[in-house]
């Protein structure tokens, strides 16, 4: 009799268990998954409601319409009306859908009070109104930023520092959203100019000079009196058979980390490196987020930081002025850009802004966060200043603008058997930072036009 006790216990706990473990997997899958399932392009629901139902249009930050439905002899198609400008953003409707369209497809399909809707489409014939999506992007921004860069490769990325609102996001090449499954095999094929890749987002770069950000934040952390700590630039750095040229050949003179960020001097930051050594320079990387997922709500990619304990010297003097094998996405160096902007605090970067529904109401409206503390404000005000004066008298005087003080980065990138990428980051106003851009150009040999591209960003933004 106690044996059978025992094993009805056994059996009750068992199926005690599974059931405690079911209930626990659908709380999970309700919390955590079913807005992915639902929002699938495999969801059977979706795939019957987009025959009758008027797609929802997707906005920009004023209103302009970047995404629509329009009924062509009773069937939506969709209608991009600015062609390529928005489409490594906005993707396409297609049957392998892309960008925003796929990232909000339930909610573009979704009725309000879709009971009170299908009752007023069987009996009034009335169109079926889903719900649309507004973006953080900026139409008029988009366009300046895609005329400045013409034909050539690169991307823009403009972030509002005190919200973390992306207002422009531009990458060149692109490809027609209208035309995305008549030339798909052209599209994946072309691995030469690569247009379905965002280069904002997806691109990996050396960093160049940018990165000399970095760099200063290890400095100010970590030698002593560091605005007294100077260098004497003769135009190369000797160390053993390693050599060294500083962009100014004839050398910058006697600088400290002021004046060799004003200059982009590569021999101060190539001897303060030796005293930081490995372990320093890796930790302030990774405390930036290289290594690291973005928080960005969106297809991207980890910046690459692979010096470790074990590099050569030579690498980690490569690696102090952004070369060697770190990389990074501009929409990563553009948040670093916006921390600064921002006394050193680092807001959660977005694009969607809201939802409204077919009356007009408001829904599930983003609210901006703050991600990371990158930056001491102390640290943050001295590489404003320093970034001010680059561009007031020193390598980024390109960018100097009589609307308002802009402070910014230049850098030059390296790469193997071709030009080098310029960068240019920056941020305005000084006083009263409003917006931060990041701009690299494939290939330029210098950042000339990724800095004029910049200035006309800002000073679009601006007026």
């Amino acid at each position: 009799m106690n044996d059978i006790k025992k094993n009805i216990r056994r059996i009750f706990w068992l199926f005690f268990a599974l059931f405690l473990g079911l209930v626990l997997y659908l709380g999970h899958f309700v919390i955590f998954e079913s807005s992915t399932t639902a929002n699938t392009v495999l969801n059977p629901r979706i795939n019957i409601a987009r025959d009758n139902v008027r797609r929802g249009n997707i906005y920009d930050r004023n209103g302009e319409i970047l995404a629509e439905s329009i009924n062509q002899n009773g069937v939506y198609r969709r209608n991009y009306p600015h062609g390529l400008l928005f489409s490594h953003i906005i993707g396409s409707n297609d049957i392998s859908k892309s960008g925003i369209e796929e990232q909000f497809n339930f909610d573009l399909l979704s009725l309000e009070f879709e009971v009170i809707q299908r009752f007023n489409n069987l009996v009034n014939d009335r169109n079926l109104e889903a719900n649309s999506v507004h973006l953080t992007l900026d139409l008029e921004l988009q366009q300046v930023a895609a005329r400045a860069l013409g034909n050539t490769r690169g991307s823009v990325v403009a972030i509002e520092p005190s919200t973390g609102r992306i207002l422009a996001i531009y990458s060149n090449p692109s490809f027609d959203p209208h035309l995305t499954l008549e030339n798909w095999d052209i599209l994946r094929t072309d691995y030469e100019s690569n247009p379905l890749l965002n280069r904002a987002t997806q691109g990996l770069y050396p960093p160049g000079s940018v990165f000399k950000l970095v760099t200063a934040k290890a400095i100010m952390e970590n030698i002593e009196d560091y605005e007294n700590f100077y260098h004497e630039c003769t135009g190369e750095f000797i160390y053993g058979e390693y050599r060294l040229r500083c962009h100014n050949l004839s050398g910058c003179g006697v600088v400290n980390l002021y004046s060799a960020m004003k200059y982009s001097c590569n021999t101060y930051f190539a001897s303060t490196s030796l005293i930081l050594g490995q372990d320093i320079l890796i930790d302030v990387a990774e405390r930036l987020h290289f290594n690291q997922n973005l928080g960005f709500d969106f297809a991207s990619v980890d910046s690459r930081f692979l010096l470790d304990t074990n590099s050569s010297v030579s690498e980690l003097i490569e690696t102090s002025i952004g070369q060697g094998r770190t990389t990074a996405t501009p929409l990563h160096m553009a948040m670093i850009m916006s921390a600064i902007a921002n006394d050193g605090v680092l807001k959660t970067p977005f694009m969607f802004d809201y939802i409204t529904t077919s009356r007009g109401n408001i829904r599930n409206q983003t609210t901006p966060r703050v991600m990371d503390i990158l930056f001491t404000e102390e640290q943050s005000a001295s590489l404003k200043t320093m970034m001010l004066e680059a561009v007031e008298s020193g390598t980024g005087i390109n960018a100097r603008s009589n609307l308002a003080q802009i402070s910014g980065k230049t850098g030059t990138a390296q790469v193997d058997s071709a030009e080098s990428h310029g960068w240019f980051a920056a941020f305005s106003p000084f006083d009263n930072p409003q917006i931060a851009v990041v701009v690299i150009t494939e290939n330029t040999g210098n950042s000339r036009l990724a800095t004029n591209i910049a200035k006309s960003v800002i000073e679009n933004y601006l007026n």
